[in-house]
């Protein structure tokens, strides 16, 4: 019984019977009500594209054909019975519609439509004949929000044979828009503050704090990024009162800028203050006390390259900089240059162990001539400080939580 009348209703809605070419398109199409023939259609091609569509209907027959400026499908043409019914015109802007003109025997219509930077539909308006406004609509699209990300470190360690203790802690606060986002959000953010400390017999051993922050608009001018920065260390130990950078104004040009491969080269005029305890008697080569504290305000510049390297889950950074005194007092330029210059080599390796955790180790070598007023040269001669030279690495595990 159930069977019966679904068959029946399936002969009331009649049948459609479709043939199709040899590149899978439908090239004839029959209706049919019973046995009865009610419509007919069929598709001429040109290549890959359709050019007309007749369907004939008892006595009526309507022929659509279409025309192409390449890909781009520029006017439609319909006729019922030998007498053209409408005719629409596509206009384009850089492969986008941006304008359609539907003319019939009633009367036109034009519908111009605008686009915003990332190519999406931002306004549509359309007019008729006359000029006058029939309707129009706006589209607004809710900006994707850039997550904060702050994140946290902790550690400590113990040896019994030296009586070692150490405690390392840090934080840092980042807002990174997507490349793609720049040129509506270009605006990152980047803070930090790191701190260790140890002892050893009761000795100090460690006692060092850096901290920074920094903001960049990214491509406000093309590849040209805008940044400013403020950096800060200290430590105690090796007679580092305070060592403070801050740069005003920068700018960075990204000479490769991928998800696997970026890299980039800046300048920034920076000034750098620092106060330490001389333990030898010259002070920014000035004869002084010994245990003096010294300090000195230089006008630096800040070259720096940095290249980043990403597979998967995995990460390499190598940034070098170069900041030579622009400004020495009492020598010349060139000699600032071979004698008061810092260079700082920044190597890191990175591993994302979850979407949370990760796990960092840092290698850091600086080259200043002037690190040597802060070490004992005399009964210390083996001190890497007496040389210009500091080695340091650190190792951190971070968990970091997004809002």
């Amino acid at each position: 019984m159930l069977l019966s009348l679904l068959l029946s209703l399936t002969a009331l809605a009649g049948e459609t019977r479709t043939t199709y070419n040899a590149s899978g398109q439908p090239e004839a199409e029959m209706a049919f009500d019973g046995d009865r023939l009610v419509s007919e259609t069929t598709w001429s091609y040109d290549g890959s594209v359709a050019v007309k569509k007749v369907t004939t209907a008892g006595e009526s027959v309507t022929e659509t054909a279409w025309t192409y400026d390449g890909s781009s499908l520029v006017e439609e043409v319909v006729t019922v019975n030998g007498q053209r019914t409408s005719r629409t015109v596509m206009d384009y802007d850089g492969g986008a519609l941006v304008k359609k003109t539907v003319v019939t025997p009633s009367g036109s219509t034009v519908t111009t439509t605008a686009y915003d930077s990332k190519g999406r539909v931002s306004d549509t308006e359309t007019r008729d004949g006359a000029g006058a406004v029939i309707g129009s609509s706006r589209a607004s699209y809710a900006a994707a929000r850039v997550p904060i990300v702050v994140g946290a470190s902790a550690g400590g360690a113990y040896a019994s044979d030296v009586s070692l203790t150490s405690l390392a802690f840090g934080f840092a606060v980042d807002r990174a828009p997507d490349p793609s986002r720049y040129d509506e959000d270009p605006l990152e953010i980047g803070a930090y503050a790191r701190y260790a400390y140890g002892r050893s017999d009761g000795d100090e051993t460690q006692n060092q704090l850096d901290a920074g922050v920094g903001l960049d608009l990214n491509h406000l001018i093309g590849p040209l990024t805008y940044f400013l920065f403020t950096t800060m260390e200290r430590d105690m130990v090796s007679n580092l009162n305070l060592d403070l950078i801050a740069a005003p104004v920068g700018v960075k040009y990204d000479l490769i800028e991928g998800a696997a491969v970026s890299s980039d080269i800046s300048f920034a005029p920076v000034w750098n203050y620092r106060s330490i305890t001389a333990l030898q008697a010259d002070c920014d080569g000035v004869e002084a006390e010994i245990d003096t504290i010294c300090t000195s305000s230089k006008l630096r510049g800040s070259l720096r390259y940095k290249l980043k390297l990403a597979v998967g889950p995995v990460s390499f950074s190598d940034t070098l900089e170069y900041l030579p005194n622009l400004a020495p007092e009492d020598e010349t330029f060139f000699w600032a240059l071979a004698n008061d210059s810092i260079l700082i080599n920044t190597a890191a390796l990175g591993v994302k162990l979850s979407d949370k955790l990760s796990l960092a180790e840092t290698f850091v070598f600086e080259r200043d001539p002037t690190l040597a007023a802060q070490a004992d040269c005399v009964n210390d001669p083996d001190n890497l400080l007496c040389d210009g030279m500091l080695f340091t690495t650190a190792t951190t595990l971070t968990y970091a939580q997004s809002f």
